[in-house]
C-alpha cells in the first residue's frame, strides 16, 4: 500500500502534465481552437480531486510546464541546458490558480460556491496572464484568447475588452462545464496501475474523488499488444504496434453514473456482441463505449464502428452510446433508432437525451444460439458428405478387388 499511493499520485501528475501540453493544440498550427473551451476541464477535475494543496501546486506546475513546452518547441533547440529551468519557472505561472481551484472546486458544493467560482477562477488566471505578460516577464505570447484568432464572433469580444475578455471567457466556460452540479466523469486512460502493468481503462470520478474503473478486456492484436511477442516482436519494426503490451481486465463492470447503471466498454470492444449482452445481464441500463480511431483517419472506419453500435442497441435491448475523441460519436435507443451522430468533421461536443431500458431480449436470454445451430448444421452436412462418399467408394474398391 505504502508503494501504490505514490504510483497513482505520479500517475494523475503525468496526466496533468499531459493536458497542459494538449491545451496547447489549441494555437496555430494545430490550431484546434475549439479545445480552449474544454481543454481545462480535465486539469480543473484533477485540481478538484488533489488531496492537499501541495498536490494541487504540483499538478498545475506540471501542466503549464506541459503547455508552455509544447507551445513553444520550436525554441527548445535554441535553450539547450536551459530547457530544464525555463519549463521549472514558466510552470508556476499556474500555481495561483491551481490552488484556487482547489479551494474552490474540491468536495460536493452548493451552488452559490459554483457561482463564486466562475467569477473567481477566471479572474485569478487573467491576472497571472495580465502579470506574466510584462515585458520583463516573457510578453504576451501564448495567452488562451489568442486562440480563437480565426472565430469572428469570439474575436469580436476583443473591442469590448481586448484579448483579457476573451481569456476570461473561455476559463468561465471551463470552469462551468467542470462545476456542473457535481457530475460524474468517465476518463479513459492508457495508464501503468500500480501494480505495474500498462492497462487501457476507464475511471469514474465523482466530485469525492474516484468512485469505479472498468479494464478493457478485449485489446487490439497488433496494435494494444504482440500476439507471441517472442516470436513475433519484430512486426513493431514497421507498424504503429505498441512497444509494452498492454493487461487485459478480469472482468465487465458496471458503474453508477448519476442514478444510472451504465455498462463501460472501450473502443475495439464494441464490436463484440457478448460484451454487450453480458452486461444487459448484469442489470446494465445504457452501454457506453469509449473510442479514439487516431490511427484511421480519413478512413471508413470512423462510421462502421458507430454503426455497430445500433445492432448493439437492438441485441442487448439497452441504449447504446459511442463517444470518441477522434472518430464518429452516436447515441441510438434500444430499438436502434439514431439519437445522435457527430461525423469526425464536427468539433465541439453533443447533448442527447437518452431513454434507458432493461428489457430483456431473446438474445440476451439465449446467447449466440444461431451460430451454434449453424455450426451443428454445417458439421452434420460434413459428417454425411464424408460418409457419402466412404459409401460411394467401398461397393468400387470391393468390385476392383
Amino acid at each position: 500500500m505504502t508503494t501504490a499511493i505514490p504510483a497513482r499520485r505520479w500517475g494523475l501528475r503525468a496526466l496533468a502534465l499531459l493536458v497542459g501540453a494538449g491545451l496547447a493544440l489549441a494555437f496555430p498550427a494545430a490550431d484546434a481552437w475549439w479545445l480552449a473551451w474544454f481543454g481545462l476541464v480535465p486539469l480543473l477535475l484533477l485540481l478538484a480531486l488533489a488531496g492537499s494543496s501541495g498536490e494541487a501546486a504540483w499538478r498545475s506546475w506540471l501542466a503549464a510546464s506541459g503547455f508552455f513546452v509544447a507551445l513553444h518547441h520550436w525554441l527548445l533547440p535554441h535553450l539547450g541546458l536551459f530547457v530544464l529551468p525555463a519549463a521549472a519557472v514558466t510552470g508556476a505561472v499556474w500555481v495561483p490558480f491551481g490552488l484556487a481551484a482547489h479551494r474552490l472546486l474540491r468536495g460536493r458544493f452548493s451552488a452559490a460556491q459554483a457561482g463564486l467560482a466562475l467569477v473567481v477562477l477566471p479572474s485569478v488566471w487573467l491576472a497571472t496572464e495580465a502579470l506574466r505578460s510584462w515585458k520583463h516577464l516573457g510578453g504576451t505570447w501564448g495567452l488562451l484568447g489568442l486562440s480563437q484568432w480565426r472565430v469572428r464572433p469570439v474575436l469580436a469580444v476583443a473591442s469590448l475588452g481586448g484579448v483579457w475578455l476573451i481569456s476570461f471567457l473561455l476559463v468561465a466556460v471551463n470552469v462551468g462545464v467542470a462545476a456542473t452540479a457535481g457530475s460524474d466523469v468517465l476518463v479513459n486512460m492508457d495508464a501503468r496501475t500500480p501494480t505495474g502493468r500498462i492497462t487501457k481503462s476507464t475511471r469514474q470520478y465523482t466530485p469525492d474523488g474516484l468512485a469505479g474503473v472498468y479494464e478493457k478486456q478485449r485489446l487490439v492484436p497488433f496494435g494494444e499488444y504482440i500476439p507471441l511477442r517472442p516470436l513475433l516482436g519484430w512486426v513493431t519494426g514497421f507498424t504503429e504496434a505498441a512497444e509494452v503490451d498492454r493487461s487485459p481486465g478480469d472482468e465487465p463492470t458496471t458503474l453508477r453514473v448519476a442514478g444510472v447503471l451504465v455498462g463501460p466498454l472501450i473502443s475495439y470492444e464494441s464490436t463484440f456482441p457478448d460484451l454487450h449482452r453480458t452486461l444487459a445481464r448484469m442489470g446494465a441500463e445504457l452501454t457506453l463505449v469509449q473510442g479514439s480511431l487516431t490511427t484511421f483517419q480519413g478512413t471508413w472506419a470512423h462510421q462502421q464502428q458507430a454503426s455497430f453500435e445500433a445492432v448493439r442497441a437492438v441485441e442487448s435491448g439497452r441504449p447504446a452510446v459511442l463517444v470518441a475523441t477522434s472518430g464518429t460519436s452516436a447515441a441510438f435507443d434500444s430499438r436502434g433508432r439514431r439519437l445522435a451522430w457527430v461525423p469526425p468533421e464536427e468539433r465541439g461536443t453533443f447533448l442527447v437525451d437518452v431513454p434507458l431500458s432493461q428489457e430483456e431480449t431473446p438474445y440476451v436470454r439465449l446467447g449466440d444460439w444461431v451460430p451454434l445451430m449453424a455450426g451443428a448444421i454445417t458439421a452434420g452436412a460434413g459428417l454425411a458428405v464424408a460418409s457419402g462418399r466412404i459409401t460411394n467408394r467401398s461397393p468400387a474398391s470391393a468390385s476392383r478387388h
